[in-house]
């Protein structure tokens, strides 16, 4: 992660780039081809300030089929196209961050292509551009920022079929993050990992919510269910990951979130403390 590149100096952005290629180099090959490799996060256009960032990063080497492009609100044809040339995995969906920060919301008919073209792209071919959708830290509910895209592309369209078939909100939320988790699994532990289905040969990562769905719930309707339906953090019961519990019956496993909370608000205080000191 290098943040932004208004957060970088051209000697920093030459840097990263050189460790991430060293390591690169040395990545392994697994039965079927090479790992994803390793890239960045790293904020693009998220201001109107941001806005000539994609050519920067190009140029110092950061952008490519491991890098996981956020925000990209303010961005131009030509970077649209540089980021799809490069196969990153963009992430511009962070809706309610964009709103807390003031900033404009993304026009995702610019981006929808990167779907079309690569709707049929397998999990592995990690040279494709992605895109997909992510919070910026403000929530950990995945559901409420699904809420939050659905309803704010209609307004920003002025369409109240924004985002919806083949290629909309539901491929981004099912099949794009995903990948996107699988891409970047993938190149941290240097073998290839799949997430996102429950099929043979997918890490076993299953979340199970106590929904008293209020309508028959269908394959079909589902994800209308997610939208409309309140479906959130208190109807979860079960979380599984790679086939180990770490919550159960609504109560997490071997930690105790109290005890996360304290350490947190500890280190909240060190922080602010040092944050403190520097602006003096």
């Amino acid at each position: 992660g290098v943040h932004a590149s208004f957060t970088m100096t051209d000697e920093e952005l030459r840097q990263c780039s050189l460790a991430v290629n060293s390591i690169n180099q040395l990545s392994p090959d697994d039965t079927d081809g090479r790992v994803p490799p390793i890239g960045f996060h790293v904020h693009v256009g998220e201001a109107p300030s941001d806005s000539r960032a994609t050519r920067r990063l190009y140029e110092a080497g950061l952008l490519g089929n491991g890098t996981l492009v956020a925000h990209a609100v303010f961005t131009s044809e030509e970077d649209i196209r540089l980021l799809e040339s490069q196969g990153c995995m963009v992430v511009v969906v962070n809706v309610q961050s964009n709103m807390n920060n003031g900033l404009q919301l993304p026009d995702l008919r610019r981006f929808c292509r990167l779907g079309q073209r690569n709707a049929l792209a397998n999990q592995r071919e990690y040279g494709t551009a992605i895109l997909g959708v992510g919070t910026d830290g403000i929530t950990y509910d995945m559901l409420e920022e699904l809420r939050a895209l659905y309803f704010t592309a209609r307004l920003r369209q002025g369409d109240p079929d924004a985002l919806s078939g083949e290629r909309g909100w539901v491929q981004m939320m099912r099949k794009d993050n995903a990948a996107i988790a699988s891409r970047m699994i993938s190149a941290s532990v240097g073998r290839w990992v799949q997430v996102g289905a429950l099929a043979p040969g997918y890490k076993a990562d299953v979340t199970v919510f106590e929904y008293p769905n209020p309508t028959p719930l269908t394959v079909d309707n589902l994800p209308y269910h997610l939208v409309f339906g309140g479906v959130g953090p208190a109807m979860l019961r079960h979380t599984i990951v790679g086939g180990t519990y770490v919550c159960r019956d609504g109560q997490l496993v071997n930690v105790s979130a109290d005890s996360i909370a304290r350490s947190a608000s500890a280190c909240a205080e060190k922080v602010w403390q040092r944050a403190a000191e520097i602006h003096d």
